[in-house]
């Protein structure tokens, strides 16, 4: 199993690949070279249900945190972010910054 992991990747003449050769399986887990079962038992009871979710639910769950990280921003006293300034301007607010750029992020995970 190990030498079929390293073996030159032959996708099949439609593009596919032979799954159990080249993913691991959800009650294995690879470090390094050594193909070593699961720490836990219950673990590739969870490992498995997670690579059942459909592949989107990772943007969403991303998106999420990206919000989240977007409230925790907004929850700095602006006295801490300018207490070092004499005359703060607006500009000069990086929670404004940071708001920007989750945004733009959060609009790459919703377009793709």
């Amino acid at each position: 199993r190990v030498a079929a992991l390293v073996e030159p990747f032959v996708p099949f003449d439609d593009g596919t690949v032979d799954a159990e050769l080249y993913y691991p399986r959800a009650n294995h887990r690879t470090v390094g070279d050594c193909d070593l079962p699961a720490v836990y038992p219950q673990e590739h009871i969870v490992i498995a249900w997670l690579q059942s979710l459909p592949a989107e639910w990772g943007n969403y769950v991303s998106m999420l945190l990206f919000f989240s990280l977007g409230v925790l921003v907004w929850l700095i006293p602006l006295e801490r972010i300018t207490a070092d300034i004499e005359s703060p301007q607006k500009w000069q607010d990086i929670r404004w910054w940071a708001t920007v750029l989750i945004a733009l992020q959060l609009l790459i995970y919703m377009v793709f």
